[in-house]
């Protein structure tokens, strides 16, 4: 997987709580906020398909297809 360097500004006490959970887990750090960012987005996106009456199978609630 490709990869892009980027910047965020954090909170230096967060981020150093950060690097210390990632050292004592053994995980890069990128991999560990890719991991938090893919869990929160896919949370939303559940509630999206929810909320619009969504399915996994990606039909809707009346058994039609969804297109996006």
């Amino acid at each position: 997987m490709e990869r892009k360097t980027t910047s965020i500004k954090i909170n230096p006490d967060i981020w150093q709580e950060v690097k210390i959970n990632c050292i004592k887990q053994r995980i890069d750090i990128s991999d560990w906020l890719e991991q938090i960012i893919q869990e929160n987005l896919g949370k939303q996106i559940k509630k999206i398909y929810q909320k619009e009456g969504i399915t996994a199978s990606g039909r809707n609630k009346w058994g039609g297809m969804n297109v996006f």
